[in-house]
């Protein structure tokens, strides 16, 4: 609903700003426009889940409803109404759910849809613009004077205009977002690759009584502190200070397998390593691994939790403190 509203306000107010004499008029044909894409697309929506789904979903409604939305931005000021419902409808029936059964089929997980609503029908709407017929029969029309009632104007040539634009975008996408989410995904495979140094210590400790954990080699808990912060720090919350072994009684030692625990449990991702790009990325994360300022910088992550296919969304976590 927020998005709808808010669709209005970058629809119809950039109207203002332009020096035409028409300006009213092309606002409110944005603003009436914008009710009927979002109108048609829900129905398209919605006829779609009565053919071919068996239930009805309220989310996969409200993507369709913001699907014609989206599809409608690109040329909200010059489509007719007529042409605005038919390209909503289009979106909610065709568009969307086509993209969203698509990423299914390719092992993309997408759990809000984003990409299928905000991409999809993005490039849906953009490249029908080279297909608008806008009203130019007269100067009271809010398209009067529009380069679509030119003369020398063709479909054809707007098509390759168009397709242009959605080339132009897609290459700026790659190039500033792929980068940036290479980084969290080195971040996050840095800080999950502690997991392993967490899981031989929580063994340790598990498998071996208090006598036995005395007698234990001082070494490997040297060794296990310089190569896993969340240890060393739990070692350190324990009282131990590199010197012999960090379980005064049996109470410690089940307090400490406790801590162990919850920390293999934070340390969890939702990363699916079976993908070809993270398994390659994480290679390089092994290397940086390797030193413990990454390991330190992985501390501030955008983290990718295990519970994320179910709400759909990440969470910031700055975790730790030494």
């Amino acid at each position: 609903l927020n998005l709808w509203v808010g669709c209005y306000g970058f629809n119809a107010s950039p109207a203002f700003a332009r020096r035409d004499p028409h300006r009213v008029e092309i606002a409110a044909l944005s603003a009436w426009n914008t009710t009927l894409a979002a109108g048609a697309g829900a129905c398209g929506t919605f006829l779609h889940s009565c053919i071919f789904q068996k239930n009805m979903q309220l989310g996969f409604l409200c993507n369709g409803l913001l699907s014609g939305l989206v599809c409608l931005t690109v040329a909200c000021d010059i489509l007719t109404p007529a042409a605005t419902v038919l390209l909503g409808f289009l979106c909610g029936f065709l568009v969307y759910p086509a993209g969203s059964y698509a990423l299914k089929k390719m092992r993309i997980d997408d759990p809000a849809d984003a990409i299928p609503v905000h991409g999809g029908s993005a490039i849906f709407g953009i490249l029908s613009v080279a297909f608008c017929t806008p009203s130019c029969d007269t100067e009271s029309g809010s398209a009067y004077g529009h380069h679509f009632c030119a003369d020398h104007h063709t479909i054809g040539g707007q098509l390759l205009v168009q397709l242009l634009g959605v080339g132009t975008i897609l290459v700026w996408i790659s190039c500033v977002i792929f980068p940036v989410w290479a980084l969290f995904l080195i971040s996050e495979c840095v800080y999950t690759s502690e997991l392993e140094q967490l899981s031989e210590t929580y063994e340790h400790a598990c498998h071996v009584d208090l006598e036995a954990a005395k007698s234990m080699e001082e070494d490997f808990w040297t060794s296990a502190a310089r190569h896993s912060r969340i240890t060393r720090h739990l070692l350190r919350q324990h009282g131990w200070n590199w010197i012999g072994s960090p379980f005064k009684d049996a109470a410690a030692a089940s307090d400490f397998r406790q801590d162990m625990v919850e920390a293999i449990h934070s340390s969890k991702t939702a990363l699916e390593f079976s993908s070809v790009a993270v398994r390659l990325l994480q290679g390089i994360a092994r290397q940086f691994a390797r030193f413990r300022c990454f390991r330190e910088l992985a501390r501030i992550r955008l983290r990718i939790a295990p519970f994320a296919e179910l709400s759909g969304l990440g969470a910031m976590a700055g975790t730790g403190k030494e």
